[in-house]
C-alpha cells in the first residue's frame, strides 16, 4: 500500500475514533466492548449513506445535463467502433480475446444505454417519473418513509433513480416491461436475438466462452459481427418506440 493511501486511511481512522469516543456513554470503554461496536458499527452505516447519497447526487446532476437522446447518440458512436474493430482484427495470436471482450462489450454499451436512457425518461419527465411510482412493479410495491423522502436529495427522483440503478439491464423481457410501464404503451420489439446475444455473454465472461455443461462457444467474427449488429438493430428500434411514446 502507498504511503498516501495509508496516510487517507489512517486519517479515516482517527476521525471514526473521535467520532466514537464523541458519543460513548461509557469514557472508560475501550474498543474491545460492546458500546465501541455499536458506535463502530454505527460510524460505518452514516458513512455509507453519505456516500450513497453523494453517489446520487453526483448522477442525478450527470442526468440533467444530458438528454435521452445523446445517449442513443453516444451508443451509436460506441457500436461503430466495436464494428469497425472486429472488421480489422489482424493478429491471429490474440484474435479469440478480442473477440469475446468485443463480444462482452457490446452488451455492456446495451445495458448502459437501457439504463441511462431509462433513467434520463425519468428524471427528465414527471409524468414518467409519475408512470414509472405507478406501474414498474418494484416502484409500486416499494416502502419509503417520510424520513427517507425528506432526506433524499431531490425527495422522491433520487428515491426512485436509487431503485433503477440496482435493474440488471441484460435481462431484457424484464426491461422491456419495464420501459413499457414508464412510457404508458406496449412495445412492439422482436427480442429473441438480442435475448440470446446477452445469454452467450454471460457464458463468455461467466465461463470463458463454455456452456454450463462445458462445451465450447463458437465465436469468431461473423458471430460476434451479427450479435453486435443484433444489438445495433434492436437500440435503434427501441429509440423509434421511445421517441413515438414521447411524440404523442
Amino acid at each position: 500500500m502507498s504511503s498516501t493511501k495509508e496516510y487517507w486511511f489512517a486519517v479515516q481512522e482517527e476521525q471514526k475514533e473521535a467520532w466514537i469516543r464523541d458519543h460513548l456513554e461509557d469514557e472508560d470503554s475501550d474498543e474491545y466492548s460492546d458500546e465501541w461496536e455499536r458506535l463502530s458499527e454505527e460510524y460505518d452505516e452514516k458513512e455509507e449513506s453519505f456516500r450513497a447519497q453523494a453517489e446520487l447526487e453526483e448522477e442525478l446532476y450527470w442526468l440533467n445535463e444530458r438528454s435521452y437522446s445523446e445517449e442513443y447518440i453516444k451508443f451509436n458512436e460506441e457500436i461503430s467502433k466495436l464494428k469497425e474493430m472486429l472488421n480489422k482484427i489482424v493478429i491471429f495470436e490474440f484474435k479469440e480475446t478480442i473477440i469475446k471482450m468485443t463480444y462482452a462489450h457490446s452488451v455492456t454499451l446495451l445495458e448502459s444505454y437501457l439504463s441511462d436512457t431509462l433513467k434520463l425518461l425519468v428524471v427528465k419527465h414527471p409524468n414518467l417519473l409519475e408512470n414509472a411510482i405507478l406501474n414498474v412493479d418494484g416502484l409500486k410495491k416499494a416502502k419509503f418513509s417520510l424520513t427517507q423522502i425528506n432526506k433524499s436529495p431531490n425527495g422522491v427522483v433520487s428515491l426512485v433513480l436509487g431503485e433503477l440503478s440496482d435493474y440488471l439491464y441484460h435481462n431484457i423481457p424484464k426491461v422491456i416491461n419495464v420501459y413499457s410501464a414508464v412510457l404508458g404503451c406496449k412495445l412492439n420489439l422482436d427480442i429473441s436475438e438480442i435475448d440470446t446475444v446477452t445469454k452467450v455473454r454471460h457464458d463468455i465472461v461467466h465461463r470463458d466462452a463454455k456452456t454450463k455443461d462445458g462445451s465450447p462457444i463458437v465465436l469468431n467474427e461473423e458471430v460476434a459481427l451479427k450479435a453486435v449488429t443484433d444489438i445495433e438493430i434492436f437500440v435503434h428500434a427501441l429509440q423509434e418506440q421511445i421517441d413515438g411514446a414521447m411524440n404523442l
